[in-house]
C-alpha cells in the first residue's frame, strides 16, 4: 500500500487518490486543530484554561502517593491504571487504538484492567490541576509540552530519568520535546507526537514575482519588494495575533527568549532576554514587514486562520504553517495543490522553528507506577507510536519514529521532519503556559505595528512581565 493511500481517509470528500506529492501527505485536519491547543496560539484555536497555572503548586497534594508501596507489577497481580488522553476529531479510532495497546499490555498483565478517558482540551488543565488536588490524579495522561514544566514543580509527576535508562531510550527522543519535559535537570515526561511550521509557498506568485524561495531575511525582504511590485499579492503573514510567527525570529537573529542564570542566593532561575539588542531586532524585523505593507493594515488582528484562508484565496505569497494547515488550505480551495512549494524557514544566525504537541506524563500519585511505565512504553514503542502520529497528522516525538519511510522518504514530508530535529521548544519555565494563556506577546507586537511603542519599550515591557512571574517560581 502507497503511503498516501494510508491518509486518505482525512483527504476531503470526493477525493478518488492521493494528493500530488508536492502537497504531501497532509492529514488529521480535526484532530489536529484539537491538539494544537497545547501548541497553537491561544487565541487562533483551542486554548487550554492557564488560570491557575503557578497557584497550582500549593494545591498539589505530594503525599497521597505511598513512595514505599509496592507496584503491582507481576503478570498475575491484579491492578488497574486510569490513562487520561485529550479528546480527537475521531473518537471511534482513537478508542480502537488504545483496545489495540491495552490487548497488547494485557498478553503480558492479563490481569491488569486499563481505563482510558478522553478529556476535552479546553478543560483538561483545570481537570489536572483538580484532580492532583484531590489525590485522584491519574496514572498517566497526555501534557500539552508546554504544560510539561508546570506540572513537574507542582511535584506531581514522576521522575523518569530511571525508566528511561531501564528502556535503552536515553538518547531516543526528539531534543527539542526531550528538553521541555526536563525540570531540574530530571526527565518528568516522554515525547509522543508533535507539530512544526515550515514555509509554505505559491510557487505561481513568487515565479511571477521573478524570485526564488528566500533563505535567509534579506531574501525574504527582497522577495516581498518584488512580490508588492510585480503581483497582486501580499507577500508574508507578519500578522498581528501569532506568537509562533515572531518569537522563533529571536532565535533566527541570534537571541534568546530566557535563560538560566545563578541569582544572588546561588538559586539557578529564568531570566527574560526578549529585550536584548538581538531580540528587538528579530521583532523589528517582523513588525516593520507589517508597516511596509507586506500584509494588509487589517492584519493587525490577524490570526493563523486569516492567514490560511488568505493564502488559500491566493491574496498571500507565502505562509508558515504546519502539514494540517496545508491541508485546510487546500480543502479550501483545491485550485492551489499544484502551486503549493514547501521548504525550511528562512533564518540568519539560525532557522529553528518552534516545536509543540504533547507529551506521555507518569504521575507521582499513582499506586502502580512500575505498571504504568510499561504501558507507557508501549505508547512510545515503534509498534504504536508511528501510527498514532500518522492518525493525528503529526510526527512522532522518537528519533526511531522519524526514520518511518511515512516521513523520511516523502519530499515534503521530510522538510518537516527534519524540522522537527532542528527545531527548539520555548523555554521549560513552569510559567511559560501562562504567558501563552495571557496572550503576553499579542499586545506589544501590535503596538509597534501601530508605532505607539519602540520595539524596545514594549519588549522591556514584556522581559519585565517575565522576569516578575520568573521570580515567583
Amino acid at each position: 500500500m502507497e503511503t498516501c493511500k494510508r491518509f486518505h481517509r482525512y483527504f476531503k470528500k470526493g477525493d478518488e487518490g492521493c494528493m500530488k506529492k508536492k502537497a504531501g501527505l497532509l492529514t488529521g485536519l480535526s484532530l489536529s486543530v484539537l491538539m494544537l491547543a497545547a501548541c497553537a496560539d491561544t487565541t487562533e484555536d483551542a486554548g487550554a484554561d492557564e488560570e491557575n497555572g503557578n497557584d497550582a503548586e500549593e494545591t498539589a497534594d505530594e503525599g497521597d502517593a505511598d513512595d514505599d508501596a509496592s507496584d503491582a507489577a507481576g503478570s498475575d497481580e491484579e491492578a488497574e491504571l486510569r490513562v487520561w488522553i485529550m479528546e480527537t476529531g475521531s473518537p471511534e479510532e482513537a478508542e480502537d487504538y488504545f483496545e489495540r495497546v491495552t490487548e497488547r499490555f494485557n498478553e503480558d498483565h492479563p490481569n491488569v484492567s486499563v481505563d482510558v478517558q478522553f478529556i476535552p482540551w479546553l478543560s483538561a488543565h483545570q481537570t489536572l490541576i483538580t484532580s492532583i488536588a484531590g489525590g485522584s490524579a491519574p496514572d498517566i495522561s497526555e501534557l500539552g509540552t508546554t504544560w510539561n514544566p508546570e506540572f513537574a514543580a507542582m511535584g506531581a509527576l514522576a521522575d523518569m530519568d530511571e525508566i528511561v535508562a531501564d528502556w535503552g531510550m536515553e538518547d531516543g527522543w526528539v531534543e527539542a520535546l526531550e528538553e521541555v519535559a526536563t525540570y531540574d535537570e530530571t526527565l518528568y515526561g516522554v515525547p509522543w507526537y508533535a507539530g512544526v511550521r515550515q514555509l509554505v509557498y505559491n510557487t505561481e506568485i513568487l515565479e511571477e514575482a521573478g524570485v526564488d524561495v528566500p533563505q535567509t531575511y534579506d531574501d525574504l525582504w527582497e522577495a516581498g519588494e518584488a512580490i508588492l511590485a510585480n503581483t497582486d499579492a501580499y507577500p508574508y503573514p507578519a500578522v498581528g495575533i501569532s506568537q509562533h510567527f515572531v518569537l522563533p525570529k529571536i532565535w533566527h537573529f541570534g537571541g534568546e527568549l530566557a535563560v538560566q542564570e545563578q541569582n544572588d542566593d546561588g538559586e539557578t532561575v529564568w531570566v527574560s532576554q526578549v529585550n536584548e539588542s538581538e531580540a528587538v531586532e528579530a521583532v523589528e524585523f517582523y513588525t516593520d514587514m507589517y508597516k511596509e505593507g507586506f500584509v494588509p493594515d487589517g492584519a493587525l488582528n490577524w490570526s493563523v486562520l486569516d492567514t490560511r484562508q488568505a493564502f488559500a484565496q491566493e491574496d498571500l505569497a507565502m505562509t508558515i504553517d504546519l502539514p494540517p494547515g496545508i491541508n485546510a488550505m487546500i480543502n479550501e480551495n483545491p485550485d492551489i495543490e499544484d502551486k503549493i512549494g514547501v521548504a525550511p524557514l528562512p533564518g540568519n544566525e539560525s532557522n529553528a522553528s518552534f516545536v509543540g504537541g504533547s507529551n506521555l506524563a507518569l504521575f507521582e500519585q499513582s499506586q502502580n507506577k512500575e505498571l504504568a511505565a510499561e504501558y507507557l512504553r508501549l505508547l512510545v514503542s515503534d509498534e504504536f507510536i508511528t501510527e498514532w502520529a500518522d492518525f493525528t497528522g503529526f510526527f512522532p516525538g522518537t528519533l526511531e519514529g522519524l526514520e518511518d519511510p511515512m516521513f523520511s522518504e516523502d519530499e515534503t514530508l521530510s522538510i518537516f521532519a527534519d524540522g522537527l530535529v532542528e527545531g527548539r521548544s520555548y523555554p521549560a519555565s513552569p510559567s511559560w503556559g501562562r504567558f501563552e494563556g495571557e496572550n503576553l506577546f499579542v499586545a506589544p507586537i501590535q503596538e509597534i505595528m501601530q508605532g505607539s511603542k519602540s520595539a524596545q519599550e514594549a519588549m522591556d515591557d514584556v522581559a519585565e512581565r517575565m522576569n516578575n512571574a520568573f521570580s515567583t517560581e
